[in-house]
């Protein structure tokens, strides 16, 4: 989809970076294949003016699954292809609000983080790991968090690298 420009500069005048999403991903083991898909949003970053791509995959993967070890060398690829076409490019990759298979994404948490220049924390809707009955209580409950948070420090993520997403927004619960 065409970017608009105009909010695009009106950003970078402010100091803000403007990072896009990755639309569909490639699984694939060629590795040619992963470089020409980089390449391809790499032209697609320069022709827009924008700053980087964020990866946000989210399906349900078993541990080392072929789909998940893809993911992580399909980041790595870019962010090299982007780092040697202008190093304040910046790729950052969505994760759950914990490294241990939330939602069934085993996912290699450390290469992730390794390969991209901030992992963001997606620490909302933390609820749909409830396998009784759901009722009303916070999206985003603040044990939960320092939770997560500690379990991404205690794999060796550096803290820099980590950008905690919170939720602004709550759900309507209809009386019991």
């Amino acid at each position: 989809k065409p970017e608009n420009k105009d909010v695009i500069c009106e950003a970078h005048s402010h100091g803000v970076r403007v990072i896009a999403e990755t639309g569909p991903l490639i699984f694939s083991w060629d590795v040619e294949e992963r470089q020409a898909w980089a390449y391809d949003k790499l032209a697609q970053i320069e022709r827009s003016f924008m700053d980087g791509l964020v990866f946000d995959y989210e399906d349900p993967e078993p541990p080392k699954s072929d789909r998940a070890i893809q993911y992580s060398l399909l980041i790595r690829d870019t962010a090299r292809i982007f780092h040697e076409a202008n190093p304040s490019y910046q790729i950052s990759t969505c994760v759950a609000w914990s490294p241990y298979n939330i939602d069934g994404r085993w996912y290699n948490i450390t290469a992730l983080a390794m390969y991209s220049d901030l992992i963001y924390v997606m620490d909302y809707d933390t609820r749909s790991q409830i396998t009784d009955s759901c009722v009303a209580s916070a999206n985003s409950p603040f044990p939960g968090t320092a939770f997560g948070i500690r379990r991404y420090l205690d794999i060796g993520i550096n803290a820099n690298k980590i950008v905690l997403g919170v939720p602004w927004y709550g759900y309507r619960y209809e009386c019991l």
